[in-house]
């Protein structure tokens, strides 16, 4: 289940599909549902296109450390939005910070991630 979400000790942020293979970014893409979680079940569906990746986490808690999202491709990713607003990618290698659920987040496949 690691692969899917785990809790990062160092921030107790909860990482989500850091486990996951690039090649399950292209396609039909994944989903999870109701993964149990201290802070409720975690649903999350992650889709793509040429141009982007989406990801939707559905409602529920949120950890202490927030929720982390890992960029898992080669190429650097673009300027990221969650729910429609600028989300700054942050680290080496870069992630971005999830502080609310539900949300909606929308990473061009490629860009300047020091960009936000």
């Amino acid at each position: 289940l690691d692969l899917f979400a785990y809790e990062r000790e160092r921030d107790h942020a909860f990482v989500l599909a850091a486990g996951i293979a690039p090649t399950w970014f292209d396609g039909a893409g994944f989903a999870i549902e109701r993964l149990p979680t201290p802070f409720g079940p975690l649903s999350y569906s992650v889709t793509a296109t040429d141009q982007a990746l989406t990801l939707e986490l559905g409602p529920g808690g949120v950890p202490p450390g927030g929720l982390v999202f890992p960029w898992p491709l080669a190429t650097p990713p673009g300027k990221a939005q969650i729910n429609g607003k600028p989300a700054p990618w942050r680290g080496t290698p870069p992630e971005l910070l999830i502080t609310e659920r539900p949300s909606t987040i929308v990473i061009p496949r490629s860009g300047d991630p020091k960009n936000p």
